[in-house]
């Protein structure tokens, strides 16, 4: 096993009903003047926004709601938030909403006390000196931002998407209350279990170390994902099964499940090229086109930890190539998963600037590709998620 380091000083809190009674004990730890995070449609339109104002009025806090954040959340309106709570002298932040939402949260916080722009402070470039102190609700089971000290933003005018890397930017609370979901639709969900599932997926496939334990709790996060996906779809109200996806989303990026292979995530940075030039593509949707192609190429690499997760998932030994990909096709068609990147209007004209970007990232930023992948297996990539 590869020495690792684990650190998560995050105050967790979990379970069914519990967000407002829990957000009470916490609103002091975010001062009095109190910046509201959300997107622009979710916590509005089912009034949550408003009973949090509430809270924060019973408690004492002024809470300026700022709801200007979009998927895949953008520098200009990060660096709005910013703007705001310098302006209004804000002592906490609240981010309330989806891994956009969370991650445009911990960004602002870097914003609220530090000069410069945020992309500055993008693939450990710049730290920041201090951040504001800040909590966080997740409404989906999917990013896991609320247990991690990461931050994905996106460039319009450059058309790209990095992330920001730092531990101050751990929340200093997460509620994490499964009844929050109980809205989305089931097709929603399947793009949450995606998202989920390649957190831990992508670091087993590419594992270089026999981490028995490690490889043992992934497998089984990966697994139980999806019986509970499959479950939601059927049941949405069924209790357990959203318990545990939600709980699921966060274990996934704990570190619990991945430090120690040796492995690392390869195929998020392929998506976040694809989407930073088209943002019409959500994050969990370009995970679900890339994946399969993805687990192609890596099938030259990683045969045997590939084999070893799907003789898993499967129940069987000694499983096939054609059985992996049969499993996969059955899995994606029953939970509905999308497969091709044509749906988004992506051509084979943009694959060109998709392996160009690659290439940029992965020269300027070497930390982040431990193993490059050559132009002519890109090229097989993308052109499979557009068939």
């Amino acid at each position: 096993m590869k020495p690792f380091n684990l650190y998560l000083p995050v105050r967790y809190y979990f379970g069914f009903n519990l967000w407002e009674e829990k957000l009470k004990d916490f609103l002091p730890l975010l001062g009095d003047r109190i910046l509201l995070v959300t997107g622009k449609n979710f916590a509005k339109k089912y009034g949550y926004a408003y009973k949090i104002i509430e809270l924060c009025k019973n408690k004492g806090s002024n809470c300026i709601w700022y709801n200007d954040i979009s998927p895949n959340p953008k520098t200009y309106e990060i660096e709005k938030g910013g703007e705001i709570a310098k302006k209004e002298k804000i002592t906490g932040l609240l981010g309330f909403g989806g891994g956009s939402v969370m991650d445009a949260t911990k960004a602002i916080s870097i914003l609220a006390k530090n000069k410069g722009n945020i992309w500055e402070y993008t693939m450990m470039q710049k730290s920041p000196q201090e951040v504001l102190p800040f909590g966080l609700i997740p409404t989906t089971p999917a990013t896991g931002s609320e247990i991690n000290s990461t931050s994905i933003i996106s460039n319009v005018s450059e058309k790209r998407k990095w992330g920001i890397f730092d531990e101050k930017i751990f929340p200093s609370f997460s509620i994490v209350d499964p009844s929050l979901s109980e809205t989305l639709d089931r097709d929603y969900l399947s793009l949450c279990s995606i998202d989920i599932i390649t957190h831990v997926l992508e670091p087993f496939v590419t594992g270089r170390e026999n981490a028995e334990v490690i490889k043992g709790v992934a497998k089984f996060y990966i697994k139980k994902v999806i019986e509970e996906v499959k479950i939601l779809r059927k049941e949405p109200k069924n209790k357990k099964a959203r318990e545990n996806m939600h709980l699921l989303s966060g274990l996934a990026l704990s570190g619990i499940a991945t430090r120690g292979t040796g492995g690392f995530h390869e195929m998020h940075w392929l998506e976040h090229i694809v989407s930073g030039f088209f943002d019409n593509v959500p994050h969990p949707a370009g995970l679900s086109i890339l994946l399969i192609p993805w687990l192609k190429y890596r099938l030259n690499k990683n045969e045997n930890n590939i084999k070893e997760l799907f003789s898993y998932l499967m129940d069987k030994e000694n499983v096939s190539k054609e059985e992996i990909f049969e499993y996969l096709d059955n899995f994606y068609e029953e939970i509905n998963l999308p497969r091709s990147f044509k749906e988004y209007g992506i051509k084979e004209d943009n694959i060109e600037d998709f392996i160009r970007e690659y290439r940029f990232l992965s020269d300027k930023f070497p930390r982040f590709f431990v193993e490059k992948i050559e132009e002519k297996d890109l090229l097989k990539i993308f052109e499979e998620a557009l068939k």
